[in-house]
């Protein structure tokens, strides 16, 4: 909670204690405060919407480990069997989010504003292999000169919004999950449920191919997704880097979509290293499973959506508080 929230409810703890009013605390208090309580501090959140907060709960996590040990062990799945597949969307032109300036000085950056598009739609698996991008343009067409240089093995995709729908997650998965993964063992896929991957077609064809998907809960993917806990992070910020150097060489017109795929193809080889996404499987608790590398403070948000009463609880001290009747409660006590 904020400094100025924590003052505030010290002072309603002070006057429920003594009955008395108390101005809302100060600087001073909160100094001695943090000096009394060594291990706080002041740190900038992580913006977390609420449907996040809510979903992550230890009864969700729980039940997809449940799920997980549960398809491992029907098919003896091993590391190179355990796939993780999403999307990161990426703009041409990445704004610093800071730069070297005087400190009198207000920076500016100069940069082409546009409306141009890519989605990288990424897979990996819990030995560290990555499998080739899949890129997905905004464009109706595509020109050749601008997927020219890109990853060994890369798709190239275009799609009105630049992003994933259901034919394109069915292309993905022909032309790339299938063409370079074993048809002679199961595979698992872990994936969000996004709509987008979800058909009847695509179901069928897993079906046939020996893979089984296995879908997360629904809004934990930032404490689940293995992609999203480590790679992803890593990727976007070579991505920056690489665009940041490549920007030195065009100071007066930024870059464009034709800079795009050389400079995902330095970032995306330079940021995807074994010892990277085999990490993010194991933070995550996938592989090797292991329930409790979700700590409890990450789902701490999802407490406060627990209600203390029943609805029948609550109604019932409504009537009681409209009758003018005092209720004991033990939890009070």
């Amino acid at each position: 909670m904020p400094a100025a929230t924590c003052q505030a409810l010290a002072s309603e703890v002070v006057r429920w204690e003594t009955g008395q009013d108390c101005p809302t605390l100060g600087k001073k208090w909160w100094r001695g405060f943090k000096k009394r309580n060594k291990d706080i501090t002041l740190k900038p959140p992580r913006s977390l919407e609420a449907a996040r907060a809510k979903n992550a709960t230890r009864q969700a996590v729980d039940g997809f480990y449940d799920l997980l040990e549960d398809a491992i062990a029907k098919d003896s799945l091993g590391p190179s069997q355990i796939w993780n597949v999403d999307e990161k969307g990426f703009t041409p032109d990445p704004v610093p989010q800071r730069v070297v300036a005087s400190k009198s000085s207000t920076p500016q950056q100069n940069h082409k504003r546009s409306q141009d598009h890519v989605t990288a739609n990424i897979c990996v698996n819990a030995c560290g292999m990555q499998l080739p991008p899949h890129l997905i343009f905004n464009r109706k067409q595509l020109a050749t000169t601008l997927v020219a240089n890109g990853p060994p093995g890369a798709l190239y995709s275009t799609s009105v919004s630049g992003s994933m729908d259901h034919d394109l997650f069915e292309t993905w998965f022909t032309d790339i999950f299938m063409v370079n993964t074993s048809r002679d063992k199961v595979q698992l896929i872990i994936m969000d449920n996004h709509s987008s991957h979800i058909s009847v077609a695509i179901m069928e064809k897993a079906r046939e191919a020996n893979v089984v998907f296995l879908a997360l809960p629904s809004k934990t993917t930032h404490i689940l997704q293995p992609l999203d806990k480590a790679v992803f992070s890593s990727l976007a910020n070579r991505h920056k880097s690489v665009s940041a150097a490549a920007r030195l060489l065009k100071p007066t017109h930024g870059l464009t979509l034709a800079d795009f795929v050389p400079i995902f193809t330095e970032a995306y080889t330079k940021s995807m290293t074994t010892a990277n996404i085999q990490a993010s499987f194991c933070i995550t608790g996938i592989y090797p499973v292991k329930r409790d590398a979700i700590p409890d403070a990450a789902l701490t948000p999802s407490a406060v959506f627990v209600p203390v009463f029943s609805d029948g609880e609550v109604e019932l001290f409504r009537k009681r508080l409209a009758e003018g009747y005092d209720i004991p409660d033990e939890r009070y006590e």
